[in-house]
């Protein structure tokens, strides 16, 4: 009835939640519920099918050259090498501030170390929910794809319940 992977929305459940209402096993009931994702946004009755747009393409090096601008800065270093060349704690040390200025306008330092997007530190992602921590992960934007309801089967499934309504009463 439920499956391995980590439990989100209601459907996952199959009638057990009814069950529980109808033979009143409260404690059941509350913790099939504490156990489905808090966050409503991950409901698979909300990703809505998205329709393709169609983009223009417009390159960065094609705006920067209608609009005169320089070359952009770097966000992280491209090699362990270029390591030695970020160390500008000389010129803090001196209190040379304006030279320091001058050779990051001149030559601009990246501005992290590491160039990875999907990167989230350790201590962040050990205080967000388990189902965060298995997007992160897994490096997807979304774990749960929309489902695509068998009504005859859900057809079904409210109809065994209505007779063992019948049969309990």
């Amino acid at each position: 009835m439920i499956s391995n992977d980590l439990l989100i929305h209601e459907q996952q459940l199959g009638d057990a939640l009814n069950q529980c209402v109808h033979s009143n096993r409260k404690a059941d009931f509350s913790l099939m519920l504490a156990m489905l994702s808090d966050d409503a946004r991950e409901f698979s009755e909300f990703k809505l099918p998205t329709t393709p747009v169609k983009e223009v393409k417009t390159t960065d090096e094609v705006l920067r050259k209608q609009f005169e601008l320089p070359q952009a800065q770097r966000l992280a270093l491209s090699s362990m090498e270029e390591l030695a060349h970020f160390n500008q704690g000389q010129h803090v040390k001196s209190q040379n501030l304006t030279q320091l200025k001058l050779e990051d306008a001149l030559s601009p330092k990246p501005l992290c170390f590491r160039d990875d997007k999907t990167h989230v530190n350790t201590p962040v992602s050990s205080n967000t929910t388990l189902y965060c921590q298995q997007k992160i992960k897994e490096n997807k934007e979304v774990l749960v794809s929309p489902l695509h309801e068998n009504v005859n089967e859900w057809l079904k499934n409210v109809h065994n319940i209505r007779v063992k309504e019948a049969l309990v009463a």
